[in-house]
């Protein structure tokens, strides 16, 4: 693939990701495209993402990318045989203690499943997952984890879970939206 063909799966995602968004109570979110500083979808305050399309999964230094701008970090990735008709089950990534907190701020509390890069196939298990009435979250230890700080392990979960997650933390949603509105 051409590096012109990976720049524009690129910003295709972040368009498709922010076009989500916009439908789902962030109303201002807006792709900034390939090229340009900071966060990758803005209008979403309070939070830094970054929007990843690639098939090699570097976890770690996308958090770090993602916490490089101010507010809550996080990424979104579009693995490979994934588009724009499935963005709500593309995998949200935060670190785990930032996850935890959104979780307090929430009022919610979810099933975490263990696993590591030699037992899980993260495209694979977000399709399983997202089956579920109630879907899981993977608390992932990469290659060379430290066990003794799983708060720095990624958290894996779908969009849609992340989004409701966010929106009841206060960080935009639809409650958000209606009150923005008067609606």
């Amino acid at each position: 693939m051409s590096a012109a063909s990976r720049r524009q799966r690129g910003n295709d995602a972040a368009r498709w990701y922010a076009a989500y968004c916009r439908e789902h109570g962030w109303p201002h979110a807006e792709a900034t495209g390939s090229g340009r500083g900071g966060v990758d979808v803005t209008g979403m305050p309070g939070l830094s993402v970054e929007v990843k399309a690639t098939a090699e999964m570097r976890l770690g230094s996308w958090l770090d990318q993602a916490a490089r701008s101010p507010g809550v970090p996080y990424v979104v990735w579009m693995p490979p045989r994934s588009g724009r008709a499935r963005v709500s089950t593309w995998p949200a990534i935060m670190r785990h203690s930032v996850f935890g907190h959104l979780l307090a701020d929430a009022g919610a509390r979810v099933n975490y499943v263990h696993g590591t890069a030699d037992t899980v196939n993260i495209p694979q298990w977000i399709a399983g997952t997202v089956k579920q009435s109630s879907p899981d979250v993977l608390l992932y230890r990469h290659r060379g984890a430290d066990r003794e700080d799983s708060g720095s392990w990624p958290v894996v979960l779908p969009v849609f879970l992340h989004s409701h997650i966010l929106a009841a933390a206060g960080f935009g949603g639809p409650a958000v939206a209606r009150e923005r509105t008067g609606t």
